[in-house]
């Protein structure tokens, strides 16, 4: 265990070598919401050095900050040590009632003594940004819109951008295409596949990337609104020629994908972490949340393997102290031990929610 506590986001971010933990409050609370209204997002961020945390204030310099200190958006780190990028995304529901139930504007940052905004497409590898333009009118019927829903980088420095095809219908189109196109590195088109199986799954489906190389990749879909026993385990893998279904015996729906380049495939299942060498499938034990009073059972979302480490991400629900109903809590656990678990509760302004958990 590596952090945790009543803060609904606890996610570990990369940027080159340098490892950041962004934590505070991801503002979507369902309940009462009404069309446009803008999401209370509200996160800031610290950066981990062998196994503690350091808060530096040139870390939020440039950043638009609350009263609380923290910062107004979703916080996304990426690029290298010595060139890193942050991607503030402010979020606010749809004000139509079709499409996506979220609107979201992403605001690029580049760092060069503190934070300063620009124009650049700063996710986007230097070594990819020669590709031609995305063909994203190109990759479905003409009766059906390209819709991106995530995207990764090779090691290489190609692109990968997955998605599925949609109408403009109000009701959500029934059939799953799902569609990945790769940028390799100095490629003159870009490569665009239906990936089989896709129709199997439910209309609208979030989507997972990782990439162990231009020649292995490897995408999963997961189905928000049905049941968890309703969710099927979707799978497909890129061998460097085609891409085809990749079964694997899991009864549980997969949020995401993590490979180390050797072999070895990680899976959050959301009931679960899977481990996947081979033919050999196995569920991964993940340590007991601790300092706080679940009032339901932890699911994991997120898995990153970065440079040789592991690290988890999971949230569940808490009964806090004086406070009705429950609260989102998160739970974040890595193959990097910390000096000290840490301990996160949103509801403390921002230099204050993160720190160490007393032994």
């Amino acid at each position: 265990m590596f952090a945790e506590g009543p803060c609904p986001k606890l996610s570990v971010q990369a940027a080159g070598t340098r490892r950041f933990l962004v934590y505070g409050d991801h503002g979507r609370v369902l309940a009462g919401w009404l069309p446009g209204d803008r999401l209370a997002t509200a996160e800031s961020l610290v950066e981990l050095r062998g196994g503690r945390a350091f808060r530096r204030a040139s870390l939020l310099d440039g950043l638009p900050t609350d009263a609380r200190g923290y910062v107004q958006g979703e916080l996304e780190l990426g690029g290298t040590a010595e060139e890193p990028w942050l991607v503030r995304t402010t979020v606010r529901y749809s004000v139509v009632k079709r499409g996506p139930l979220f609107e979201r504007t992403p605001v690029g940052y580049r760092f060069e003594r503190g934070w300063r905004p620009t124009d650049e497409p700063v996710t986007i590898p230097r070594s990819a940004r020669d590709l031609p333009e995305f063909p994203d009118r190109e990759l479905c019927s003409e009766d059906l819109a390209f819709v991106p829903l995530t995207w990764t980088a090779t090691p290489e420095g190609g692109l990968v951008v997955a998605g599925r095809c949609d109408d403009e219908g109000p009701a959500n189109y029934g059939v799953t295409n799902l569609v990945v196109a790769h940028g390799a590195p100095g490629a003159k088109r870009w490569r665009a596949t239906l990936v089989p199986g896709g129709e199997t799954l439910s209309g609208i489906v979030n989507l997972s990337l990782a990439a162990a190389s231009e020649r292995e990749i490897y995408v999963t879909a997961y189905e928000p609104f049905k049941e968890p026993s309703e969710r099927k385990a979707y799978v497909a893998r890129f061998d460097g020629k085609t891409w085809a279904r990749d079964e694997r015996p899991i009864s549980d729906g997969l949020m995401s994908v993590a490979t180390d380049g050797k072999g070895t495939v990680w899976l959050a299942g959301g009931r679960a972490l899977y481990r996947s060498t081979g033919e050999v499938l196995e569920k991964v034990s993940l340590p007991q949340v601790e300092r706080a009073a679940r009032a339901g059972p932890v699911h994991v979302h997120t898995v990153h393997y970065l440079g040789g480490e592991l690290w988890v991400e999971a949230s569940y629900q808490v009964k806090l102290p004086g406070q009705r109903g429950s609260h989102w809590a998160s739970a974040l656990f890595s193959t990097r031990r910390p000096d000290r678990p840490l301990y996160c509760d949103a509801r403390e302004n921002a230099d204050a929610a993160l720190h160490e958990a007393e032994p």
